[in-house]
């Protein structure tokens, strides 16, 4: 007759505190208040589970994956110029519409330039920082009203961040009177030259959602970040889509965000034309990810004429929806 060995004393007991184990670790999870634990410290969730969970599928500039990348990690669709439309009434706009039906649209980055007015449509505003191009008299807009606008689409669409960047011709303090003004300073991001971006839900969560670059990198407010000194981009003179290159022409490649300027000019050529030759993929598509894989670095600011026109916003949702 064959006997069953009888196990060992030690692993009687190994089996006994491990089953003992077991159940402690149950009676924690489902009830010393993780879920409650996990509310309190999610930003804007309540005691409700439900909640917690709905906040966390919200979506950051238009995808969830978004929130969770560094606020270099995310691709813009970018209006060039964006001040200068038609509808404003603009001498050779470069976009259709003004600031924010672009926002409205899709567009979470602007180009725009700033000059002091020189007085030749609006005396009463003479030397104010207004968004003009070149000359005022081709079209002009005050800063200040300019950027109570974004504000108040900032304020009505609290889970989006955008990107300003400023050809700036005024002192750095007659914009930050201007932001001061409109309200829009407090959303301001300000980051420390070479320290990491933070994830985009962490600046919607602490609600400082405008990255504003000066082209001149002059001053030193907080808000200021210079562009050369933060990104980096491509040529912009192209006249031709065979001109189109991915070359660097302003700041140093490896900078935080790679801008690349996907617009054609030339002459008196009406933008919404040329837009019509350049915004269309595969040729847009093609060339950002030629610009990516020569500087092995994403690019974060698609920039174009006549936004409406072509793929621009359909290649950023594209780019951000990779890993």
């Amino acid at each position: 007759m064959i006997t069953q060995a009888k196990k060992p004393k030690f692993a009687t007991m190994a089996y006994r505190v491990s089953r003992i184990f077991i159940l402690f670790c149950f009676v924690c999870l489902t009830g010393c208040g993780v879920t409650e634990q996990l509310a309190a410290t999610t930003p804007g969730s309540s005691d409700s589970h439900a909640e917690v969970k709905a906040a966390a599928t919200l979506p950051c500039n238009g995808l969830v994956s978004n929130c969770f990348r560094p606020l270099n990690h995310i691709a813009f669709p970018t209006a060039h110029n964006a001040m200068s439309s038609k509808a404003d009434k603009w001498g050779l706009p470069n976009q259709p519409n003004g600031l924010r039906a672009q926002l409205d649209a899709g567009i979470t980055a602007m180009m725009v330039d700033v000059h002091p007015n020189d007085g030749s449509t609006d005396q009463a505003s003479l030397g104010k920082p207004m968004l003009c191009h070149g000359y005022c008299v081709l079209g002009q807009r005050d800063l200040q009203d300019a950027f109570a606008d974004v504000r108040d689409w900032l304020q009505t669409h609290p889970r989006t961040a955008i990107v300003l960047v400023v050809e700036d011709y005024v002192a750095e303090t007659a914009i930050d009177v201007a932001l001061t003004a409109a309200q829009l300073r407090p959303l301001c991001i300000e980051h420390a030259t070479g320290a990491p971006w933070p994830t985009l839900l962490a600046l919607i969560d602490s609600d400082k959602r405008v990255l504003i670059m000066l082209e001149s990198g002059k001053g030193s407010l907080p808000w200021n970040h210079a562009y050369q000194t933060v990104a980096f981009d491509t040529p912009y003179s192209a006249e031709t889509p065979e001109e189109f290159s991915c070359d660097v022409l302003r700041g140093q490649a490896g900078n935080d965000f790679f801008v690349v300027n996907h617009f054609l000019t030339k002459g008196l050529s009406s933008h919404e034309d040329l837009a019509k030759v350049a915004n269309h993929n595969p040729l847009l598509l093609d060339r950002v990810r030629k610009c990516a894989t020569k500087h092995n670095q994403r690019v974060n600011l698609i920039a174009v004429n006549w936004h409406t026109e072509g793929d621009v916003l359909a290649v950023a949702q594209l780019l951000n929806g990779e890993p």
